[in-house]
């Protein structure tokens, strides 16, 4: 059990954050230039869970949200990226799932 834990709060698993190796690079290297130079919050990928064709591509990622403060706050989010031929990445969506 957490020493942390608060009434109603959810303790997210530190096995789930620990090997992201399982997502290709090619992924990983999309999720890295969306989510570069956010001020105030962090993002690591825990799971790739697909993409869709559009005028360019979406990538759903779930990933661990770290909420940069003097006592970091973490959640587990459902993050969608788009990609447009031959652009930046950026973030597009951001759900709270934990």
């Amino acid at each position: 059990m957490e020493k942390n834990m608060v009434c109603g709060g959810w303790h997210i698993n530190p096995e789930i954050v620990e090997d992201n190796t399982q997502i290709p690079q090619e992924y990983l290297d999309i999720f890295n230039e969306a989510v570069e130079g956010i001020d105030g919050v962090g993002y690591m990928p825990l799971l790739y869970c697909g993409s869709q064709l559009v005028s360019g591509y979406n990538y759903m990622f779930i990933a661990r949200k770290t909420h940069i403060l003097p006592t970091p706050v973490y959640n587990v989010v459902n993050l969608v990226i788009y990609k447009p031929f031959g652009e930046k990445a950026t973030i597009t969506q951001v759900d709270e799932l934990l």
